[in-house]
């Protein structure tokens, strides 16, 4: 970073004026102008802004969807009860056959928390088959 100067640069002649902000620019790198005082021409290093760029789209905020009913099931819709293990914004992960399984909460048509740890999911049948849940079926 260079020291500023101790005094401002102005001079009498804007030739002169110019003359210096040419050295100055090729020195330095940093393009130099002259400005017009009262007092005479000033040197001034020419500060260039960079264009303009709108923000960035915000990313869509992710809410946490909410419990839909399981009463009622039409056809093609399945009823599962789980053991709980952890709902998160966008997941329910469940404890089934000595494994934890996790269901997105947009393939699932409804779920409800029961009494204590357990946890009642509904679902189509085409998500429960896709899972491996085929053998828990009944009917399909």
């Amino acid at each position: 970073m260079s020291a500023l100067p101790a005094e401002p640069m102005i001079y009498p002649q804007r030739n002169v004026a110019s003359l210096i902000a040419e050295r100055l620019t090729t020195y330095k790198g940093k393009k130099h102008g002259v400005v017009q005082l009262p007092q005479g021409y000033q040197v001034v290093p020419i500060t260039v802004c960079p264009d303009y760029m709108p923000p960035a789209k915000p990313k869509p905020v992710i809410t946490t969807s909410k419990p839909v009913s399981v009463v009622g099931l039409k056809e093609g819709e399945v009823l599962f009860e789980f053991d709980l293990v952890g709902e998160g914004i966008t997941y329910i992960t469940v404890f089934h056959n000595g494994k934890q399984m996790a269901f997105g909460k947009s393939t699932l048509l409804g779920w409800e928390k029961k009494d204590g740890n357990k946890i009642a999911l509904k679902m189509s049948a085409a998500v429960a088959k896709k899972r491996g849940l085929v053998s828990e079926l009944k009917s399909l």
